[in-house]
C-alpha cells in the first residue's frame, strides 16, 4: 500500500453489490444489495455511510426493500434536488410473481437527504474548505438531523421478456460523469443482464424526481450476446457518446443534438484472434470499459481460463475501428479481473489530465496505475502507484471513484481523491489518497495522485543502480580471476598490463621486491626461475593462471606417444619453507627440467643461499637448474602433502579433480618433502 493511504471500513448486515459516491460531495457514500427473494434474515437494503472522515465510516441513512423482491443489483447517484438532498436510482427487480404477470418495475428512484450540517466536500472547493480531510461533528444518529432515504418512483423500462423463466435483471446502471459543478443534466444508460434478448435503453437523468422517466433510446443486442459494461462521456454542446462492450466487441453511438434517439451503433474494436499455430491460446474477454477522453476508451481484458488481466487504452474517432495504443499486463498472481474504474484528475483550465485506473482482482486486491496526458506530448506509459492486498475477506462486486472537481483557486487544505469498494462478505472500504499539486509553485496547479518528474525520477534512480550493480559485480568477478579465486569467466587477466596485473596477482609479496603489498605465506606464487617462457607477460604469476593458459589435454593414444615433440612449456610448482611455506610457480622448458626423487641430497643445491628472497638470490646468481618429480610420478603420501598445500594456497579444490595437475612438476626449494614423506 502507498505509504500516505489511510483506509477506513465498516461491515453492514447484508451483502452489497453496488455503490456509488455522490458526485458532488465525496464525503457521501450510497450503497445497496441485499439477500434476494426469499431469504429469511437477510433484508434487502439501500445505505447512505459518511465518509468524510479517513479514518471511519457511518451510517447515517438506510431503506429497508421488500423481502419479497429482489436484492439491489447496480445503483447511480444522479444530482442535487436541492442543496441537501439527490436523486438515485437503482436496479431491482420485483417478486417473481409480479414478473411472471409482466410487472417487472425493475427501474427503482429515490430521494437521499442528507443530515445537517452537510458536508459541501467538492462544492466548496473554491472557498478552500475541507475536502475529506477530517470529519466535521454531525447530528448523533436518532436526533432528528439524521438523513433519510425515501422510494420516490418503480418503473418498467426493458422490454417484457417472453421467455417462460423470467431471469432477466438491471445489470448495470450508469450516467454521463460530473465534469463542472454546474453540471445538471446527465446521460443515464441501463442494461440488461441474463436476457436471452438484451438491451440498452438510454435516458435523461433531468427530468426531476417526481416526473416519469423519458427514454431517449434503445439498443438491441444480438441474440446470445450481453453488454459487458457501458460507458458515457458527455461532449461540447449537449452532445453524449455512449460505448459497450460484449465479450468480444466495442460498439460506440452518439447522442444529443441532431440524434435525440441515438446514432446507429458502429464496432469499433473486435478482440483478435490468436495465431492458428499458437497451441492452447484463446480470445481474451472484455470485461469492463470506460471513457478517458472522447477519442480513448480504457479497456479491462480477461485472458482464457484465469490466466491473467491486461489493460488497454483503445484510440478511436468518428467511429472508425480503433487501435491500441496502450498495453499494460497486470501481475500474475491477479488471474482474473471483476472491475474497473477511472478517475480522471483534470487542471482548472482542463489540459492537462492524468487518469488514475483501478482494477479489482478475484484474489481480492485492488492495483492502481495512472496514466498521463498533456497537450502536445500525448500519452505517457502506464505507471503502478500501489496494490492493496487482502482489500476484503471475501470476493468484491463492486468498485467505484469519488469524483474529483479541481479548485479554480489554491486549496488552503489537502486535496484527496477516494475509492470505494464493496463485498460479499458484507464489508465496505474506503481508501483515501492525497494528492500533489502539480507544480507546487503555480497558482493553478494540477492535482494529481503522482506527479510525472517522481516518475522520471524513480526511473532514472532505478536505472544507475542496476549499471552500479553491474559494474560492481563484474569488478569483484575480475579480482577473483585474477587472484585464482574463481575459474575464469571474464578472462580479466588478459586485458590488463604485464605491471598492473603482476601487481594484482601478487599481493602480498612485497618481501619479494616485487609489489606494493602486505606479505603472507599462503596467497601468491612468485617464480623461483628467470628461464619463464618468454609468451607469458610475465614471469611471475598465479598457477590457476598458468593452468587456465595450457592447451586442452590430449584424448588420443597417438597424441600421449608425441608428448616430447610438442614444444611446450612444463609448469613448476616449488615449495620455499625459508619464506613461511610460499608457494612458487613458474614455466620452464622442459630440457631444462631434471628429474629428481625429492630427496636431501638432490635437492640441498636448490636451496637458497640468500635469507632475504628469492628473487634477490636469482639476481645475484643465476639459479641451478629445476629439479622436481611430475604430479602423475608422485607417491601417495607426496600427492595428499601437495594436495593439502594447494588447498591452502588457495590454488587448487578438491572438486576441481587431479586432472588439471597432470604434467605439472612439484618440487622444494629445500629438503622437506623426503622428511615429510619419512615422517609420516
Amino acid at each position: 500500500m502507498a505509504p500516505s493511504t489511510t483506509t477506513a471500513t465498516t461491515t453492514l448486515s447484508y451483502p452489497l453489490f453496488a455503490a456509488d459516491f455522490d458526485p458532488f460531495d465525496d464525503s457521501y457514500l450510497l450503497v445497496g444489495g441485499g439477500g434476494g427473494e426469499g431469504r429469511s434474515g437477510i433484508p434487502n437494503k439501500i445505505t447512505l455511510l459518511d465518509t468524510a472522515s479517513r479514518y471511519d465510516i457511518s451510517n447515517v441513512a438506510d431503506i429497508d426493500l421488500p423481502r419479497s423482491e429482489d436484492s439491489v443489483m447496480s445503483l447511480a447517484v444522479a444530482q442535487r434536488t436541492d442543496d441537501d438532498s439527490s436523486l438515485a436510482y437503482a436496479g431491482v427487480n420485483a417478486s417473481t410473481e409480479d414478473q411472471k404477470a409482466d410487472k417487472n418495475e425493475h427501474m427503482r428512484s429515490f430521494t437521499v437527504h442528507y443530515p445537517p450540517p452537510r458536508r459541501r466536500g467538492n462544492l466548496a472547493l473554491d472557498s478552500g474548505t475541507e475536502n475529506g480531510a477530517e470529519k466535521l461533528e454531525r447530528e448523533k444518529p436518532g436526533s432528528e438531523g439524521k438523513g433519510d432515504i425515501k422510494q420516490i418512483q418503480r418503473a418498467s423500462l426493458f422490454v417484457p421478456s417472453k421467455d417462460a423463466k423470467k431471469e432477466t435483471y438491471q445489470r448495470v446502471t450508469r450516467l454521463s460523469p460530473v465534469r463542472y459543478r454546474e453540471t445538471r443534466t446527465r446521460l443515464g444508460a441501463i442494461a440488461t443482464g441474463l436476457a436471452k434478448a438484451s438491451e440498452i435503453v438510454v435516458f435523461k437523468s433531468n427530468n426531476g424526481p417526481h416526473r416519469p422517466i423519458k427514454i431517449d433510446g434503445r439498443i438491441p443486442l444480438s441474440k446470445g450476446e450481453e453488454a459487458g459494461d457501458v460507458d458515457i462521456i458527455d461532449q461540447d454542446k449537449g452532445q453524449y457518446q455512449l460505448a459497450y462492450c460484449t465479450d468480444y466487441e466495442i460498439y460506440t453511438c452518439k447522442y444529443g443534438t441532431g440524434n435525440p434517439t441515438g446514432s446507429k451503433p458502429v464496432c469499433v474494436y473486435v478482440s483478435p484472434h490468436p495465431d492458428v499455430f499458437s497451441d492452447g491460446l484463446a480470445r481474451f474477454k472484455l470485461r469492463s470499459l470506460r471513457f478517458l477522453t472522447p477519442s480513448l476508451i480504457a479497456i479491462l481484458a480477461n485472458t482464457k481460463n484465469q490466466t491473467g488481466v491486461e489493460l488497454l487504452v483503445l484510440k478511436t474517432e468518428n467511429g472508425v475501428m480503433g487501435e491500441i495504443v496502450r498495453r499494460k499486463k497486470l501481475p500474475r498472481s491477479m488471474k482474473a479481473a471483476i472491475g474497473l474504474d477511472v478517475a480522471v484528475l483534470l487542471d482548472s483550465q482542463h489540459s492537462r489530465q492524468q487518469f488514475v485506473f483501478a482494477v479489482a482482482g478475484k484474489d481480492v486486491s485492488l492495483a492502481l496505475y495512472t496514466l498521463d496526458y498533456a497537450p502536445g506530448k500525448g500519452l505517457t506509459r502506464f505507471r503502478h502507484y500501489t496494490t492493496i492486498r487482502d482489500a476484503h475477506p471475501l470476493q468484491m462486486t463492486k468498485i467505484c471513484f469519488s469524483t474529483f472537481i479541481a479548485p479554480s483557486e489554491p486549496a488552503r487544505t489537502p486535496q484527496y481523491l477516494k475509492l470505494a469498494s464493496v463485498s460479499m462478505g458484507n464489508t465496505v472500504a474506503v481508501h483515501t489518497f492525497p494528492l500533489i499539486p502539480h507544480p507546487p509553485s503555480s497558482r493553478k496547479p494540477h492535482y494529481v495522485l503522482a506527479t510525472p518528474s517522481q516518475a522520471s525520477k524513480l526511473t532514472i534512480v532505478a536505472l544507475l543502480s542496476a549499471i552500479l550493480v553491474v559494474i560492481t559485480a563484474i569488478a569483484y568477478q575480475s579480482l577473483l580471476e585474477i587472484r585464482g579465486g574463481s575459474r575464469p569467466y571474464l578472462h580479466a587477466a588478459d586485458y590488463l598490463p604485464p605491471k598492473i596485473r603482476s601487481w594484482i596477482e601478487r599481493p602480498y609479496a612485497l618481501d619479494l621486491g616485487i609489489g606494493p603489498f602486505a606479505p603472507s605465506s599462503t596467497s601468491t606464487l612468485p617464480s623461483s626461475s628467470p628461464s619463464s617462457s618468454t609468451d607469458e607477460p610475465s614471469s611471475t604469476t598465479r598457477l590457476r593462471h598458468l593452468l587456465s593458459q595450457r592447451p586442452p589435454p590430449r584424448t588420443s593414444s597417438f597424441d600421449e606417444d608425441d608428448d616430447e615433440d610438442v614444444d611446450t612449456d612444463t609448469i613448476v610448482v616449488y615449495h620455499s619453507p625459508d619464506h613461511q611455506g610460499t608457494l612458487h610457480a613458474s614455466l620452464h622448458n622442459p630440457e631444462d627440467i631434471s628429474s629428481s626423487s625429492t630427496t636431501d641430497d638432490e635437492q640441498s643445491d636448490a636451496r637458497s643461499n640468500d635469507d632475504n628472497g628469492a628473487t634477490t638470490s636469482q639476481e645475484k646468481n643465476p639459479s641451478p637448474p629445476p629439479h622436481g618429480t611430475k604430479w602423475e610420478d608422485l607417491s601417495h603420501p607426496q600427492r595428499h602433502l601437495w594436495r593439502q598445500r594447494l588447498i591452502d594456497a588457495g590454488e587448487w579444490a578438491l572438486d576441481e579433480g587431479e586432472a588439471v595437475l597432470k604434467g605439472v612438476v612439484f618440487g622444494e626449494m629445500a629438503g622437506v618433502v623426503g622428511d615429510a614423506v619419512r615422517g609420516g
